[in-house]
């Protein structure tokens, strides 16, 4: 794991007494990773993983604008402007994508009656 596909917060579950050792604390481990970074196999090669060492793990999916919009002394305005914009970002690429994706067939449709075009020449 590192800063730019997630983060991990640890905590104790049970706070063991002097005596006890680390070894034999529970802890609550939750990450949470970047979707842009990690895809869904890879997460459930690791949750396979820990499942056989004996670990219990679970998956969840979460609404990182909702998650941000929980968190105390975070303006909801911005929250919701952050949103908006990402939403119109993400409609910007799609669309320059497309418009991509058709100037390459248009390119390509344009090669084919060049071609076409020499070939008649030479008739």
């Amino acid at each position: 794991l590192t800063s730019d596909t997630g983060v991990c917060d640890v905590s104790n579950v049970v706070i063991p007494s002097r005596r006890h050792l680390l070894a034999d604390t529970e802890y609550l481990v939750e990450i949470l990773l970047s979707a842009a970074k990690i895809n869904q196999v890879d997460i459930d090669v690791a949750l396979t993983t820990l499942s056989k060492a004996g670990v219990t793990a679970e998956s969840s999916k979460e609404d990182a604008m909702v998650l941000l919009s929980i968190i105390p002394g975070i303006d909801t305005a911005i929250v919701e402007t952050l949103q908006s914009e990402a939403t119109a970002a993400a409609t910007a690429i799609a669309t320059a994508e497309a418009a991509e994706a058709e100037a390459v067939a248009t390119e390509s449709a344009a090669a084919v009656l060049e071609t076409d075009a020499v070939a008649a020449e030479k008739v």
